[in-house]
C-alpha cells in the first residue's frame, strides 16, 4: 500500500500541477490577448504619428511658401512704393512751383488791372478837364 499511497499523493500532486499549468496556460492567453490588443494600439499610435509627422511636414512647407511669398510682396513693396513715392514727390515740387508762378502771374494780373483802372481814371480826368478847358477857350476866344 505504500506504493499506492504514494501514486496516489503523486497523482494528486501531478492532478494540481496540471491545473497550475492549465490556470497558467489560461493566464498567458490573457496576456497574450491583452498584448495583442497593445500592439494593435501602438500600431494605430504609430500610424497616427506618421499622419501628424507628415501633417507637419506640409505644413512647414505651406509656411516657408507664405514666408517667401511674403518676401517678395514685402520686397515689391519697398521698391515699388519708393518708387512712386519718389515720383509723387516730385511730382508735388513741381506742381508747387507752377502754382507759384500761377499766383505771380496772378498778382502781376491784379496789379495791371489796378493801374490800367488808375490809368483810365486819370484819363477820364484829363478828358473832362480838357474839355473844360476847350469849353472855357471857345467861350473867350469865339472862332
Amino acid at each position: 500500500m505504500e506504493d499506492q499511497t504514494i501514486l496516489q499523493e503523486m497523482l494528486q500532486i501531478m492532478k494540481s500541477l496540471e491545473r497550475r499549468m492549465d490556470s497558467f496556460e489560461k493566464r498567458m492567453d490573457s496576456f497574450e490577448k491583452r498584448m495583442d490588443s497593445f500592439e494593435k494600439r501602438l500600431d494605430s499610435m504609430e500610424h497616427s504619428l506618421e499622419t501628424v509627422q507628415k501633417d507637419i511636414r506640409s505644413i512647414k512647407q505651406d509656411i516657408e511658401t507664405l514666408d517667401t511669398r511674403q518676401r517678395a510682396v514685402s520686397s515689391t513693396l519697398e521698391t515699388v512704393t519708393n518708387r512712386n513715392i519718389s515720383i509723387i514727390a516730385e511730382n508735388h515740387i513741381e506742381l508747387n512751383k507752377k502754382l507759384y508762378q500761377i499766383l505771380e502771374t496772378e498778382n502781376d494780373v491784379v496789379l495791371y488791372k489796378i493801374t490800367t483802372n488808375r490809368h483810365t481814371d486819370l484819363l477820364d480826368n484829363l478828358e473832362q478837364r480838357v474839355a473844360a478847358l476847350e469849353t472855357a477857350r471857345e467861350g473867350r476866344f469865339p472862332a
